[in-house]
């Protein structure tokens, strides 16, 4: 009976255990990520219509959205930190990324 009773308290802490592991993976996975790639794609559809892409030269300083008007293809503006705002919030911030990066991360 002491073995019955031992096999199943082990049982027991083991499905606990199993089921607090579940929970806790669960739980992470919902809060938001402090990073996340910035989507300047979308937000220069936002801005400018949904003809409008992003222009990626190597310097950081130099993208703009890339716009169709009038039948003419221009270069607008792009403010990156306002992109990252209009992405996650009024805390949000892009990353110190270096100039080469084609990708840029947002972060809160």
């Amino acid at each position: 009976m002491k073995r019955v009773l031992s096999a199943l308290a082990g049982i027991a802490a083991g499905g606990l255990l199993a089921a607090s592991g579940l929970f806790g993976a669960t739980s992470s996975t919902e809060s938001e990520p402090r990073s996340e790639p910035l989507q300047i794609g979308d937000y220069c559809r936002e801005l400018y219509g949904d003809d409008a892409t992003v222009y990626r030269p190597t310097d950081l300083g130099g993208w703009r959205c890339s716009v169709w008007r009038n039948g003419v293809w221009g270069l607008e503006p792009l403010d990156l930190n306002a992109a990252c705002r209009w992405q996650r919030g009024d805390d949000a911030r892009v990353a110190h990324v270096e100039s080469s990066e084609r990708v840029l991360a947002c972060t809160l």
